[in-house]
């Protein structure tokens, strides 16, 4: 679809698909809805993820423009960034209904799979009842080191705002590395808010649900829970020094980890399950860094269960101060 060019799309129940290529390059603009009754038209992906390919990100849609998905299904990409749909830096996607679902990140030439569902360079606003499902992030296979993660099993954010609002639904992405739902990445912002729900996320090294590095998550409402067993520790790890976990309402059930050196700013009225603090120690027992708490002003019923690790008892921190809070 060229610049200057858009589209708008009605599945009607119907399949679509490119023998096994990307579905669309959108430099211009496209607008997907399903007219049909039950809802079951879809657009299945490609794999475009063969070393050396040519804009090997999105196997069923690559956003240079704009794109908006009212209702039907997209599902079965492969890349290596974004299974199912890469947002370049100047693109926009927009999802307020319709399911985006088993998208697979593939780990190739030197880099780890990123984004199984999603990954995005341009803004994304996901809303409405939207659902994004089952992506699934790849380790490059025989390829060592640390940087060989799978990244972000659903959603994978680079330096972009990305938005969750509404009835909005991000669950059961898987990855290999971090961040079983979602990474966060290189100064990007996500926006939790409203009824949005992120659950259900599994990562076999770091983060079940949200990996948030050098990053910003502003969560004003919704929810983030619930991950099956065998996965990482943490349901939320908070990540580098440049990290900022923004929390004015909303609940968040199972553990936040949040490393030496990130801030996190409560206020509102927010449920915190478990804010888990683990210190830095130097060579004689005494505490030399810590997550920053930064405490606002709280409303009737907020609930915070801390947890800061025991080995050095000398810390009087801000904690001290916090009457709102119910400690573990």
């Amino acid at each position: 679809i060229t610049a200057g060019t858009h589209l708008l799309l009605d599945l009607n129940g119907f399949r679509l698909s490119a023998a096994g290529d990307r579905v669309f390059n959108v430099a211009g603009g496209l607008t997907v809805f399903d007219s049909s009754a039950e809802k079951t038209g879809t657009i299945v992906g490609g794999d475009v993820s063969a070393t050396g390919a040519a804009n090997y990100g999105g196997g069923t849609v690559r956003v240079n423009g704009t794109f908006t998905l009212l209702s039907g299904t997209i599902s079965g990409g492969k890349a290596a960034l974004g299974g199912n749909i890469y947002v370049a830096q100047e693109g926009s996607l927009t999802i307020s209904g319709g399911t985006v679902r088993d998208g697979y990140a593939a780990g190739v030439d030197s880099a780890s799979g990123r984004g199984g569902n999603i990954y995005a360079l341009g803004a994304v606003n996901i809303s409405g009842d939207a659902r994004i499902l089952y992506g699934y992030a790849q380790i490059t296979p025989n390829l060592t080191g640390t940087n060989n993660s799978g990244r972000g099993g659903n959603l994978f954010i680079q330096a972009a705002n990305v938005t969750l609002s509404g009835n909005a639904i991000l669950a059961f992405g898987q990855s290999e590395g971090r961040g079983g739902n979602m990474l966060i990445n290189s100064q990007a912002t996500l926006y939790l808010q409203e009824n949005a729900e992120i659950y259900g996320g599994t990562a076999r090294k770091y983060a079940n649900n949200v990996d948030v590095m050098t990053s910003t998550l502003n969560m004003e409402g919704g929810t983030i829970y619930g991950s099956p067993a065998g996965g990482a520790i943490s349901n939320i790890l908070v990540y580098s020094t440049e990290s900022v976990f923004n929390i004015t309402g909303g609940k968040i059930y199972g553990k936040i980890e949040a490393l030496a050196g990130m801030t996190i700013n409560i206020s509102g009225k927010p449920y915190i399950e478990h804010l888990f603090l683990p210190c830095t120690l130097d060579a004689n027992g005494k505490e030399t860094a810590r997550a920053l708490i930064v405490p606002g002003t709280f409303e009737a019923g907020a609930w915070v269960g801390l947890e800061v690790t025991a080995e050095d008892k000398t810390f009087t921190g801000p904690l001290v101060d916090f009457s709102s809070y119910m400690y573990f």
